[in-house]
């Protein structure tokens, strides 16, 4: 699709943008982040016609795994293997840093290794987005943007002329690929602290359930609103009862009586 602006054929520009903003809504829409990387490349392929797009998480300074991976035809697979990365410059490494470019990787500025590993997997062009967390740059108090990973269009058939519109489209597809993944990892983080607090509650409601068993001692509750009141199960059996008995609290003269209710099941 958007290739062909290099191709020189010629798709209505609102198309490409009716497009984008379909991708752009299948992103928003992904509960996990597998399915967000998954459909972050297969609407990203799919958008440019490009041989294969990836994404790429950053495992160290020069070198990303890939995580996701959307191929045209049957182009060798890239997935779970390391790629070199675009080196953000060190004095300025923000989300100011859109897109980099390669048309053509054989003569590009790369080292020498990379220009081998690329040429390895017969990538011969590319065009690369960062995905950052916690974009734009913090304010005070923020957490600093970090780099999670680059999503990438590699062309493996031949050579390709990058120009600006398509940088600019594959930026924004790279933002809202990080600002879904960004809210995707604090609903995982939600997620894991409501399981610990209830995996405690449980802990702690057994070990109360223990020490007041083995002390024989039974706990009880009064609602004052309601009348009911509530006995523990081991007080209910010192008295004789049910568990599934609740009560009810009758106010008389001068006493207070309780009224066993059988529960219905």
């Amino acid at each position: 699709m958007l290739l062909s602006l290099v191709l020189g054929a010629t798709d209505p520009i609102e198309q490409v943008f009716a497009q984008l903003a379909t991708a752009t809504r299948q992103l928003q829409q992904c509960t996990t982040i597998k399915a967000l990387l998954q459909t972050g490349v297969q609407q990203t392929q799919a958008l440019f016609g490009s041989d294969r797009a990836v994404i790429c998480q950053v495992s160290s300074e020069t070198t990303g795994l890939v995580v996701a991976e959307s191929l045209a035809g049957g182009g060798a697979s890239l997935l779970h293997q390391s790629l070199p990365l675009p080196v953000l410059p060190s004095s300025d490494p923000s989300p100011d840093i859109a897109v980099e470019s390669i048309d053509r990787v054989a003569v590009s500025p790369l080292d020498a290794a990379a220009i081998a590993n690329l040429s390895a997997h017969q990538i011969k062009a590319y065009l690369a987005s960062p995905i950052w967390i916690n974009a734009p740059p913090a304010q005070a108090g923020q957490d600093a943007p970090q780099l999670w990973g680059w999503l990438i269009l590699h062309q493996c058939h031949a050579a390709c002329d990058w120009q600006r519109v398509q940088g600019q489209v594959l930026q924004q597809i790279a933002t809202h690929i990080g600002s879904t993944l960004e809210r995707l990892q604090l609903y995982q983080q939600i997620d894991s602290i409501q399981s610990q607090a209830a995996a405690i509650v449980a802990e702690t409601e057994t070990k109360y359930q223990q020490a007041t068993r083995a002390c024989s001692i039974g706990v009880w509750d009064w609602d004052l609103q309601t009348h009911e009141i509530y006995l523990d199960p081991l007080l209910k059996e010192m008295l004789g009862y049910r568990d599934e008995t609740r009560f009810a609290i009758i106010l008389m003269t001068g006493r207070i009586t309780l009224l066993p209710r059988i529960c219905q099941r």
